[in-house]
């Protein structure tokens, strides 16, 4: 559940056990749509998990293609906007 009784919080950035966020185990099951959504919200593709793995090195373990593909464009968005574009 992505939002806590308290404020509806989103959590995104709340590991279990091992480390794994949302946006790390959606790459690992390959499940691209949900991925997209907490990229959107906020969910950060470049924090590692326990082990030093990020979400693209699950999408790419798990041979999870659409995955991977959307956090490689969410990359170059992200590059874009750093260079002076936008995430639109």
């Amino acid at each position: 559940m992505l939002c806590n009784a308290r404020g509806g919080e989103v959590m995104l950035e709340v590991p279990n056990s091992m480390g794994l966020l949302p946006l790390h185990r959606a790459a690992m099951y390959g499940h691209t749509e949900i991925a997209a959504f907490l990229l959107q919200k906020g969910g950060d593709m470049y924090r590692p998990d326990r082990i030093g793995r990020n979400p693209l090195d699950y999408a790419t373990l798990y041979d999870h293609t659409s995955t991977k593909s959307l956090f490689e464009l969410w990359a170059e968005k992200l590059a874009n906007t750093v260079s002076g574009g936008n995430l639109s």
